[in-house]
């Protein structure tokens, strides 16, 4: 029988049919010659791509498991044909076609094809993978090089949620070569004065090196002879990238995957999602180090913050007129400094060199930096504001402040002989006293325990880490929280209306000017909102169980308005009381949610703990007349 006479509408027909779950009326015999024609550099621009994008089809399809078994031969004896006539190097040459869509075409159906010979425990095909080395060392930019990034890119992701670790291992292994030497002609180093590519090529070796640190986590750092260490051995130069003068979208993505990487959470979108494995000591250590040398070394003068954009423009994301740096870079330059400066007191111990002058030194690099990004209507005049300030739309980014904040000063203690008055002050002029970050935490939440209920519920944070280690600490240093309480209540000034953005968790403690420009608009996401995550009282409980349960969540609600966020006006005084309330609170509704079998774990340690707290607190609290 012969091949269809009009290659587009038989392909068409295939299409319709696969998506259908049937089979067309040409036989495998038939087709593999269209498709193979049509695939082809030389044929029509929309029978390329409709031949192309039908083989990824076919596969994804197939790997579904969503085909009646009696139709399955079909598809699976046209891939067979395909791959017999040679399919993957017609797509791999495709990879250097001028038209983009086509490219990327060619390498995300090259991708499908190499992944589904990897699973059924083939050898990955020479020709892809030789094709991806050669175009690495030669470094040449352009469409070919971007297609082999983008295919390796997506095949390691498939290899590492589904594939034996070891295929990977070799893989990468293979490559180690040509994509060390690529890392070195794309990347910046300190004599560079320009980069010879576009900031869309660099955008696909971030992904890449992406998925390379993710390899290392996903595997425990066992991911193949010398690859498991090629993500992590980039950091100087992806610092030098958000320094240089490049693209805001290219500085922006850098400094987030450094940010993901150094939280343990690189490809958290594609792997199982949360905190994988930790990398080696001495990996992960360089990372933190590196960050170190380079602020050291005068980074942080390098780095220009623009305006924050979207699609729809710029917005006014701080509540006032006048925009000086965009919030998202902030946010994750500062945890990119904050959790290296955690990873290298806890590495190098107390009595190490540096001791109580590193965070020291390191910290007032960051608040510098700040000063010049943030808003000059915004005066922090309490440096431990700045967490609300910078994190408080923010909840995950910031429960990893907090904690890394925790860390730095406990670490810091250790190295100073202070009372708890002098070490108070000497953690407030650093702006990382914990007391200070738990209490304005709480007062974005309106001290309203059912929102700390939710955090510790969610799995989206490290919230119930980060609590658990505070009231540890909390037991023995009760006085520390009163006194913070006390110094941040001097501190507070009437606010005489709400503004937008990230200003309303810092209520009260730094000076702004009111807004000349529209009210902006906020999302109200973040941990001032009241929206509840999950509806904990839905079970079969008495309507009486359940109105007292519903009664405890929702008392101590502060009046709010603009949005139900913290509230205009003067701040609430007695924060030590408050916050000793809330903690009641919260131990109270943990521990009848827990007797109902309705707390989705254990929380037996975390009110053994909050019980601690609450003994503890009661002399302190009566003793300071609140």
């Amino acid at each position: 029988m012969e091949p269809p006479s009009q290659p587009f509408h038989a392909l068409a027909s295939t299409s319709a049919c696969l998506l259908g779950g049937s089979v067309p009326k040409h036989s495998p015999a038939q087709l593999a010659p269209v498709i193979l024609s049509c695939a082809r550099e030389c044929a029509a621009w929309e029978l390329a791509c409709v031949s192309i994008s039908l083989v990824a089809k076919i596969v994804r399809v197939l790997e579904s498991g969503k085909l009646a078994a009696g139709h399955v031969w079909f598809w699976e004896e046209l891939l067979r044909l395909l791959g017999e006539e040679h399919l993957l190097p017609r797509l791999v040459e495709q990879f250097q076609s001028s038209d983009p869509l086509l490219s990327h075409l060619a390498a995300k159906t090259a991708a499908c094809w190499v992944v589904r010979v990897i699973r059924r425990g083939e050898r990955v095909p020479p020709t892809w993978y030789r094709t991806c080395e050669q175009t690495f060392l030669s470094c040449s930019v352009g469409p070919e090089l971007d297609s082999c990034l983008w295919s390796l890119t997506e095949v390691c992701k498939k290899v590492l949620t589904g594939a034996p670790s070891d295929v990977l291992e070799n893989l990468l292994a293979e490559l180690h070569r040509s994509i060390s030497a690529l890392c070195s002609a794309l990347l910046p180093d300190r004599t560079a004065s320009h980069l010879p590519h576009r900031g869309t090529t660099l955008c696909l070796l971030l992904d890449l090196l992406e998925v390379l640190m993710a390899s290392s986590l996903q595997c425990g750092g066992k991911a193949g002879p010398g690859a498991q260490n090629l993500g992590w051995a980039q950091w100087p130069g992806l610092l030098g990238v958000v320094g240089f003068p490049l693209e805001p979208f290219v500085k922006r993505r850098t400094l987030l995957l450094l940010k993901r990487a150094l939280l343990h959470k690189a490809g958290e979108e594609w792997t199982a999602g949360g905190r994988l494995s930790t990398p080696p000591d001495s990996e992960f250590g360089h990372a933190a180090q590196s960050v170190l040398a380079a602020v050291d070394a005068g980074w942080l003068d390098s780095i220009q913050v623009e305006s924050d954009t979207f699609f729809g423009g710029r917005r006014f994301s701080w509540g006032v007129r006048e925009e000086r740096g965009d919030e998202v870079m902030l946010r994750a330059l500062s945890l990119v400094l904050l959790r290296s400066l955690e990873v290298s007191v806890h590495t190098d111990g107390p009595g190490e060199t540096g001791g109580a002058s590193k965070p020291h030194r390191y910290l007032q690099h960051l608040w510098g930096f700040l000063r010049r990004w943030v808003p000059p209507q915004i005066q922090v005049k309490h440096l431990c504001c700045y967490i609300s300030v910078l994190f408080g739309e923010q909840d995950d980014d910031l429960m990893e402040a907090a904690r890394a904040f925790l860390s730095v000063f406990l670490s810091y203690r250790g190295c100073l002989d202070l009372d708890a008055s002098q070490m108070l002050e000497a953690a407030c002029s650093l702006g990382c006293n914990p007391h200070c970050h738990f209490v304005l935490l709480l007062q974005s939440f309106s001290f309203d325990h059912s929102l700390l209920l939710d955090f510790l519920i969610c799995s989206e944070t490290c919230f119930l880490e980060y609590l658990v280690r505070y009231l540890r600490h909390l037991r023995t240093d009760w006085k520390g929280l009163a006194a913070a309480c006390a110094a941040l209540e001097e501190l507070q000034q009437p606010v005489g209306g709400c503004t937008g953005g990230a200003l309303r968790a810092g209520s009260g403690f730094f000076v702004q000017a009111a807004p000349t420009g529209p009210e902006p608009s906020t999302s109200g996401s973040g941990p001032s909102s009241t929206l509840r995550l999950v509806e904990y009282y839905s079970s079969d409980e008495s309507a009486e169980g359940k109105e007292e349960e519903s009664s405890a969540l929702t008392s101590e609600h502060s009046s709010q308005s603009c949005g139900q966020q913290a509230p205009a006006g003067p701040v609430d005084q007695h924060l030590l009381h408050r916050t000793v309330r809330c903690l009641s609170e919260l131990r109270g509704v943990v521990f009848r949610l827990h007797s109902r079998k309705l707390f989705p774990y254990n929380p037996s340690s975390l009110l053994k703990l909050l019980a601690d707290v609450e003994a503890a607190c009661d002399g302190t609290v009566c003793r300071t007349g609140t």
